[in-house]
Order: C-alpha cells, then structure tokens, then sequence
C-alpha cells in the first residue's frame, strides 16, 4: 500500500492545489483581463511538504501501528483527488465556454 500511497497522495495535492487558478482564470476572463495581467496560484509550499509529512505518518503509522491509518489516507486522498479533478474539468469547462461566447478584439 506505501507504494500506491505516495502518488495518489502528491497529485491530490497537486490537483487540490490548482483548483483555485480556475476560479482565478474564470474571473479574469469575465472582467477581460489581458492575458499578460491575469492572476495564478503558488503551489509552493505547501505541495511538496505537506504531502510528504502525510506520507510519512502513513508509512510510520504501518510500521509502528497497523495498516488502517494508510488505508484511511489512501481512501481520503482518492476522494480529495477525484473530487478536485472534478472541479478542475469543471473550470476548464467554464472557461471555454465564456471564450467562444465571447472571442477576443481584433483592432
């Protein structure tokens, strides 16, 4: 389980991480933002720590403990993986909607 355990974990982090630049991107879009201008996201630090420290209370807590600890971290972050993912396509979605409802100025 440790070895399916980091991966799932680092791009539940990632996604959840990005998630806010969509929601940035839409806003940008609908206030006709240029493009140079436009607002992001940091996924520093918070992405390479913060799922590293959860993995190593999973792998620590299956050495020292049992294998439920891992098994809840594993389940949860599929959850937030999936559900993060979800929100993702949906901005994404939204944002080419907004962009062929409303095509760029040619001057």
């Amino acid at each position: 389980m440790q070895l399916i355990l980091l991966p799932v974990i680092l791009l539940a982090w990632f996604l959840a991480s990005i998630v806010p630049a969509g929601r940035l991107a839409i806003e940008d879009e609908l206030q006709g933002v240029p493009s140079d201008s436009s607002r992001g996201v940091s996924i520093m630090p918070i992405f390479p720590v913060l799922p590293l420290i959860l993995w190593g209370i999973g792998w620590a807590s299956t050495v020292l403990i049992s294998g439920i600890v891992s098994g809840v971290l594993l389940y949860s972050h599929i959850a937030l993986a999936v559900i993060s993912g979800l929100m993702v396509l949906r901005d994404l979605i939204r944002l080419r909607r907004i962009r062929i409802a409303n095509p760029p100025q040619v001057r």
